[in-house]
């Protein structure tokens, strides 16, 4: 395997957890599992700070979605602001609300850290604070839009769904010219509803399947297709176009089809991207087992808190979680197996 983005993690402090018991490392294709409040969320959340908190989110999401009442624009959008928002403050992602959060990544190869508390956010790369973007980025080797769009962080989040559907159309010369609007559909769509839709496109203020009958298009309401379909289809479009190089998802399969999970995963696992999912399901760990996983870098990581909310994790290949799978017979007693 080659360089992933961010090959570990540590935290202290930080949103219920009081510290790691070692660091948590990444492979190219990561699925957090683990019963609520075991630390999914808030691993992805201490992950959408990268690759810096003051760089922009792509497409414009933040000014989209969550700028808040008779705020400033050009003060809103940058990815501590969306960080604090989904936390409700700052001060939320402190353990116990009192004190200095401390994240510790390794991004591409280097040491960075953020610190936050009640006075605000710090990053350091290297041991170095870094308040100018283009020192971190020469550092780092991404500059420009490159950075912008280098980590893609879905949350889960109703605001964050509802309204990605407006923003795509606001770019949709972006979604184009990477020709998402087509492949996505031939690649994804088609096959989870058994159908043969030519693009997607909008039309009448929302988005649209077209569809060719006897060589008169015709078409369809994306939601009339299900909230499954409505859902992935936005992030996988956002995801195609904007070419990054981590992906985070958290609650990946919610409200989704096991067909349609199946599908993504497998979109995802082709594509030369770093990927951290969480999950409740033990659908979407079935359909990983349906395909070829064990040669993409895969694992399967179990988080679970002590009661001193120490991190604790285990990680899991492919081939540990057939064998899981094996000897129970019953995949319904997988997840108590695996403490979801």
């Amino acid at each position: 395997m080659g360089e992933v983005f961010v090959s570990s993690l540590k935290l202290k402090e930080f949103r219920g957890i009081k510290e790691f018991k070692e660091p948590l490392e990444l492979d190219k294709f990561n699925i957090l599992v683990g019963r609520n409040n075991s630390g999914k969320s808030a691993i992805v959340h201490a992950l959408s700070l990268l690759p810096h908190p003051e760089i922009d989110l792509p497409l414009d999401l933040a000014v989209t979605y969550w700028r808040p009442p008779g705020r400033d624009t050009a003060q809103w959008g940058k990815r501590k602001e969306i960080f604090e928002y989904l936390l409700g403050g700052s001060s939320s992602a402190i353990y116990r609300y009192a004190g200095t959060a401390v994240i510790e990544f390794k991004v591409k190869g280097k040491a960075c850290q953020a610190k936050i508390g009640r006075g605000g956010l710090e990053f350091f790369s290297e041991g170095v604070r870094i308040d100018h973007l283009n020192k971190w980025s020469e550092q780092l080797g991404i500059e420009g839009a490159q950075a912008k769009n280098s980590v893609a962080f879905i949350p889960n989040d109703s605001t964050f769904y509802k309204n990605l559907q407006v923003n795509l159309k606001q770019n949709g010369s972006i979604i184009e010219k990477s020709e998402a609007h087509y492949s996505i559909v031939r690649d994804i769509i088609n096959k989870s509803v058994n159908e043969t839709f030519t693009e997607v496109t909008p039309r009448e203020d929302e988005l649209h399947v077209r569809k060719e009958v006897n060589g008169i298009p015709f078409y369809v309401k994306v939601r009339d297709l299900g909230d499954g379909i409505k859902k992935m289809l936005s992030v996988l479009l956002w995801l195609e176009a904007s070419s990054p190089e981590l992906v985070l998802w958290d609650d990946f399969e919610a409200s989704v089809h096991p067909m349609l999970i199946k599908l993504v995963l497998e979109w995802l696992m082709e594509k030369d991207w770093q990927v951290v999912l969480t999950t409740h399901s033990i659908d979407t760990l079935l359909k990983l087992l349906e395909l070829d996983a064990e040669s993409k870098d895969c694992s399967v990581i179990l988080l679970q808190k002590t009661p001193d909310d120490i991190l604790l994790h285990k990680r899991h290949t492919i081939e540990e979680i057939e064998d899981f799978v094996m000897a129970n017979q019953d995949p319904r007693l997988l997840p108590d197996l695996l403490k979801l």
